[in-house]
């Protein structure tokens, strides 16, 4: 009876560390922080963020992230400055590319891509000589990221477009008018990498 009894603890105790390390391998994606280069966007026009995921799980995660930005010379301005910060909420989607590095499939994976939707909200300052300003922004994106698992650390890259409205007293604007009399959109695109 004690030897079953020894028999059934063990088999329990190794199948929670499997459990355990194959949750762990299914979401490696899920970094603890990377630097991003924004074009558009919240930047507004470009911008170098440093973006930390607070809260990591095995379909989301939470992340928050601050920058610097980058801003031509307006018709009676100067160049200018701004500070673009946000906070998302990242989900999983259903895998939709599958595994391009078959004759390099390991357990764990090597190589794995990962689809998520990215929402949240965004602000901006921006700093001209004479001229400052903020906006809000509501925030909309699809995320691509893919896990490069060599030595001596795993990396992950990922790709990002977003569209990214205005909020004011109209509600959600998603384009305005330019000086020229043309149409600025307003969405952008973002490539990081883990750090």
């Amino acid at each position: 009876m004690k030897t079953h009894l020894k028999k059934y603890l063990l088999c329990a105790v190794l199948l929670a560390m499997a459990q355990s390390s194959f949750s762990q391998i299914e979401y490696r994606t899920r970094y603890q922080s990377a630097i991003i280069a924004e074009g558009f966007g919240i930047s507004p026009v470009m911008s170098i963020n440093y973006e930390n995921a607070i809260v990591r799980r095995q379909k989301h995660f939470y992340t928050t992230r601050i920058g610097v930005g980058f801003l031509p010379a307006k018709r009676n301005s100067p160049k200018g400055i701004s500070i673009p910060v946000q906070a998302s909420y990242v989900f999983m989607l259903p895998k939709l590319l599958k595994d391009f590095f078959r004759p390099l499939n390991t357990f764990p994976p090597r190589f794995k891509f990962e689809t998520f939707i990215e929402t949240g909200p965004g602000y901006s300052h921006i700093f001209y000589k004479n001229d400052n300003r903020g906006y809000i922004n509501a925030f909309l994106g699809i995320r691509q990221q893919l896990l490069i698992d060599i030595p001596p650390k795993p990396t992950v890259i990922f790709a990002r477009i977003s569209v990214n409205p205005r909020v004011n007293r109209k509600g959600l604007v998603f384009y305005e008018r330019t000086d020229g009399g043309g149409q600025n959109f307003f969405g952008g695109f973002a490539l990081g990498v883990s750090i």
